[in-house]
């Protein structure tokens, strides 16, 4: 495990706007923690957390289906959102793909597999 590219991917993901505030605690906990004994508690926690809000591609799909993304992004673009995480999906992609969620699923498949 390269721990440098989990703490940058770490640093980008909490620095992006939309990334909820529980995710952004759990990664700061365990940002302060490296090196400490209790890393690997915090370590636990993040990879908890992380699955919690890494949103899966079928999430992605159920949320740009709703009425809750036509009233945040507009109808026309949500459409459009909706047919991108469709063909991501018929990818075979797992994830929604945002910037948020694309750094945490690497950091998630990464860190999860340290963690007892």
């Amino acid at each position: 495990m390269d721990i440098t590219k989990l703490v940058e991917a770490t640093k980008a993901m909490i620095a992006v706007p939309y990334c909820c505030p529980e995710l952004k605690k759990a990664a700061g906990d365990w940002l302060s923690a490296i090196g400490t004994p209790g890393e690997e508690a915090a370590a636990k926690a993040y990879v908890a957390e992380l699955h919690e809000d890494v949103c899966t591609i079928d999430d992605a799909v159920e949320f740009f289906k709703s009425p809750h993304a036509a009233e945040h992004f507009g109808a026309e673009q949500a459409a459009a959102k909706l047919k991108e995480v469709l063909e991501k999906k018929a990818n075979g992609e797992k994830y929604c793909g945002c910037e948020a969620c694309s750094l945490g699923a690497f950091v998630m498949e990464t860190l999860e597999k340290t963690v007892k």
